[in-house]
């Protein structure tokens, strides 16, 4: 009846770990209360909703502030060009511009005038495969974050966040998530 607690095993059908129940058939005191932490009911996960057609936009009614995040995620197609990420203001200028360019395996904030200001970071992309970008609003510009990595900020006047009214993503990847 005692006996050691079964330990987490890897299936390597579903690379996930499983954790086999004891002997009575209950879950370890970690995993139950892991368990009560997760979500009772998580949205469905639709896949190429037209309202996320690249190029995709969404409207920033009220500009952006500190501690407002914008949240991305989606695929990478299997033969990618580029990808960019504009922030546009009413007269549709674009004052902040994130572009990974799959050719040179840059990504780089983009000025309106055009100079390029590389991040000296890993090229995080990569063909069919997920990505996740964070952009956090803070006092006087945005931090980015590539997969979970922070790769650094840009600098941006409180105005002129404030004054962007549009949130614009193209180039070669598909959308499931876009949060502001």
């Amino acid at each position: 009846m005692g006996g050691a607690p079964a330990s987490p095993a890897r299936d390597p059908s579903q690379g996930v770990l499983s954790v086999p129940s004891n002997p009575e058939g209950k879950l370890g005191l970690a995993c139950r209360a892991e368990r009560e932490m997760r979500p009772k009911a998580m949205p469905p996960f639709l896949l190429k909703s037209p309202s996320l057609e690249v190029p995709c936009s969404r409207a920033l009614p009220k500009g952006l502030w500190p501690g407002q995040v914008i949240v991305l995620r989606g695929l990478v197609l299997p033969e990618p060009k580029d990808f960019t990420l504009s922030l546009r203001d009413q007269a549709a200028r674009v004052p902040v511009m994130l572009r990974a360019s799959f050719a040179d395996r840059t990504l780089a904030w983009i000025s309106p005038w055009g100079c390029k200001k590389l991040i000296s970071a890993p090229f995080l992309f990569y063909p069919r495969r997920f990505f996740e970008v964070l952009l956090l609003c803070q006092e006087g510009g945005l931090k980015l974050a590539l997969n979970g990595q922070g790769l650094g900020a840009t600098s941006v006047h409180q105005r002129v966040l404030e004054q962007l009214r549009e949130l614009r993503v193209s180039g070669s990847v598909q959308l499931y998530c876009v949060h502001h």
